[in-house]
């Protein structure tokens, strides 16, 4: 019965975003499938390569609805940010109204602290051997059918200690010509497992489509760091580090106003500056 709930709150939520917004939604919308999960891109010019050119926006879910409010929230996610003085979508999330705006901004605000969060702590855990992190045995089709699909030598995930209330799960695999990887953060364990491998899928496909069009590694961080795996694998499997995370410390946090902020709310968080520079993760 809760299932059914929530797959009619999920269509009402589509149909809404979908009414509310006809007139400026993108131009293209296509939805695939892989595994488990549902994968949609939403953009007006021509797709490159996958979804990490900026004018593409992605969204997956094992439930299309979703996927599809993700990518079309990311859409208008960057809107919001491009209108202001905020240069990158990081730290930034977006959560399409339903009946309240508030609960909408709510839920905003905690993903946009969770989405800057990853980030910052990710980074803190790659350049410091000291900070904690554990192998987990998290079984996935998912994960063994992108692993087999893709020729990986291994896969695998694990968990960043925190100080912060939240869970920091990464999941990567080992290929022949580098490594990716996907993280994210939630309060719920399951959901970061779950977020983490839907990013991995969305880096693999675009990972894939990359090398088939011969695009240079430079034009994309993700191959900066897939073409560069040593370095991570090694970080992987050095587990003597016990320290967590430090606790994140919120510099600003703030809605993003702009002309579709009744229709989907966008909030950002913004953490303490991570040191981190690419030419940390370039070396072998």
């Amino acid at each position: 019965m809760f299932g059914n709930f929530l797959n009619l709150k999920n269509k009402l939520t589509l149909a809404k975003v979908l009414r509310s917004l006809d007139e400026s939604l993108p131009r293209k919308i296509e939805i695939s499938k892989f595994g488990e999960f549902y994968k949609c891109y939403a953009y007006d010019s021509e797709k490159i390569a996958g979804s990490m050119s900026p004018s593409v926006h992605a969204g997956s879910s094992k439930v299309k609805e979703i996927a599809i409010l993700k990518a079309l929230s990311e859409y208008y996610e960057r809107k919001a940010v491009y209108a202001s003085d905020f240069k990158y979508t990081n730290g930034a999330a977006a959560q399409p109204v339903l009946f309240s705006r508030s609960k909408a901004l709510k839920i905003a605000k905690k993903r946009s602290f969770m989405d800057a969060l990853e980030r910052y702590a990710f980074y803190r855990w790659f350049d410091n051997y000291n900070i904690q992190h554990q192998m987990i045995a998290q079984k996935s089709i998912t994960l063994a059918e992108l692993s087999n699909k893709l020729g990986a030598f291994r896969s695998g995930c694990f968990r960043i200690s925190l100080e912060d209330d939240a869970h920091l799960i990464v999941s990567f695999l080992d290929l022949k010509n580098g490594v990716i990887f996907g993280l994210a953060c939630d309060s719920s364990r399951l959901l970061a497992f779950e977020r983490s491998l839907s990013e991995l899928i969305e880096n693999a496909m675009c990972f894939k489509a990359m090398n088939r069009n011969n695009i240079n590694e430079q034009e994309s961080e993700i191959l900066n760091l897939a073409y560069n795996g040593k370095k991570f694998l090694r970080r992987v499997y050095d587990t003597l580090g016990r320290e967590p995370v430090p606790k994140a410390r919120i510099i600003k946090s703030e809605e993003l106003k702009y002309e579709f902020s009744k229709e989907i709310a966008v909030y950002r968080t913004i953490i303490e500056k991570r040191i981190y520079s690419k030419s940390q993760l370039s070396g072998s």
